[in-house]
Parts: C-alpha cells; structure tokens; sequence
C-alpha cells in the first residue's frame, strides 16, 4: 500500500503538465490522486511521507503549480512539510495568492515543532514574507492569531528585521502596530528592527 502510494504520488508532475496546458479538470483529476497518496501515506508511515513530500513540493514550485501547492499542503499535518515552509509560502505568494499563501503560513505557524525533527527556526521567516511582499495587513493578521509563543518570537523577530530591509519602519509606530498585538510579540517586533538597525549601521 505504501510503495504504491509513493508511486502515485508522481501524478503531481501529471498534474503540473495538465495546468501548464490549460486543462484543468485533467489536472484536478491528477491532483486529485496526489492528495490520496499523500493521505495514505500519512496513515501507513509518518516518517515515510516526510521522506517523500519534498520531492513533490520541490517540483510544484519548480513548475509553478500553486494550485498543486495549495492542496498538497492541505493533505498532510504541517509538521510534516515545515522544513519548505518559507519557500512553499514565499512561492505562492510571489504568484499573487496572498490568500493562499496566508491560509499555508497560518497552518505552519500553527504547528507543534519537534514532529520529525521540525524545529521552531523552520517557521521563522514566514511572517517576514509577507512584509517583504508589501502584504503588511496579511503580516499583521499572521501576528495576531499565531498562537504559540516560542514561534511568534522568532518569527516576529524576522518581521521586525524586514520592516528594516524594506523600509517600513513606520509600521512599528502605528497604532494598530503598537496597541492590537501582545506585547510579547510587540517586543520581538522592535528587537528585529534594532538589531536590523544596528547591522545597518556597521555597514
């Protein structure tokens, strides 16, 4: 059952082909298939889907597949996928899917580290994405509803750092900024942007 899921899971580059030629219900069809072989993956062998899911993530960024993305990360517990969540979440919103990519970024800051060998450092630069792409109210949402302490500090520290790196600052002082988020997060918000501040100014 497991072998045959593992090949199964090769209808995501089927999948990608079919969307790249505009033939979406042959593509759904596809992917279709893609999410069963990932969900009984999952069941027969945790550590085995781990293994086998970057090379299918890999490949729908490769070919553009967001969509194929989308649904793929749907399919498993985050834990399993957190190591590509940065690249997984900064692809899908370099296409435009801001939606989707913080409906992704919500499930992996939402997910229990040390599944697997997933650490919090895997999540760190997801919020930063979003500031980054100018998305600042998706950032701001991210930070709002992110529910575990130990994520949220190093991931609002990265924000804090890319408020610097782009020049938005000033978000820091708002007061939406400043008075609707927890001041733990507040706190680690304004330490990325002072040590980014600082780095700045050796250069």
């Amino acid at each position: 059952t497991l072998r045959l899921a593992q090949l199964r899971m090769r209808y995501a580059y089927i999948a990608s082909l079919y969307r790249k030629a505009g033939k979406e219900d042959e593509a759904n069809k596809a992917t279709k298939i893609v999410e069963e072989s990932i969900q009984t993956m999952v069941q027969e062998n945790s550590f085995a889907a781990k293994l086998a899911l970057p090379s299918v993530f890999n490949m729908q960024m490769q070919m553009d597949d967001i969509d194929g993305l989308r649904r793929s990360t749907a399919a498993a517990h985050p834990a399993l996928w957190l190591r590509l969540s940065d690249p997984i979440v900064a692809k899908v919103l370099s296409s435009g899917d801001v939606d989707g990519a913080r409906e992704i970024a919500c499930r992996a800051l939402g997910a229990k580290a040390g599944l697997g060998g997933s650490s919090v450092t895997d999540q760190t630069g997801i919020i930063a994405r979003f500031i980054e792409a100018g998305e600042t109210q998706a950032a701001y949402e991210l930070v709002k509803t992110s529910e575990q302490v130990e994520i949220t500090a190093a991931a609002c520290e990265y924000a804090g750092r890319a408020m610097i790196k782009t020049d938005r600052e000033l978000l820091l002082r708002t007061s939406k900024w400043r008075n609707e988020i927890g001041a733990f997060q507040r706190a680690h918000l304004s330490m990325g942007a002072a040590l980014m501040s600082n780095e700045r100014q050796k250069k």
